[in-house]
């Protein structure tokens, strides 16, 4: 005899009823995404569009530098490290944090 709601063993979450327009929904909206994906993938693979995502790159570096002037937080750990004569430059290494991540992606 059941009683109550049926329990994912492995997650103890209730098992949701099958529904098949919901679930061809939710295939439909992650086979867009991948397309999505593929396509600024493909993107970045340019000239055109490496030359944005370098664009992009420096204008976060500004903001992150701007970001860091005006936080007095942040002025003081680059005062600390000043101090030590290393120059803080954490926009840079955002940066290139994310040329990395962009090369990985064969761009």
């Amino acid at each position: 005899m059941d009683s109550g709601v049926q329990v994912d063993m492995i997650t103890g979450r209730p098992v949701e009823m099958q529904n098949p327009a919901r679930e061809a929904e939710s295939a439909e909206r992650k086979k867009r995404r991948l397309k999505e994906q593929t396509e600024i993938l493909t993107a970045l693979q340019t000239e055109p569009g490496r030359a944005i995502a370098r664009h992009i790159m420096e204008l976060l570096d500004l903001r992150i530098a701007e970001l860091t002037a005006a936080d007095p937080e942040a002025k003081a750990y680059q005062a600390i490290l000043e101090g030590f004569y290393a120059k803080v430059e954490a926009g840079k290494r955002a940066i290139e944090k994310y040329e990395t991540m962009i090369n990985r992606t064969g761009g």
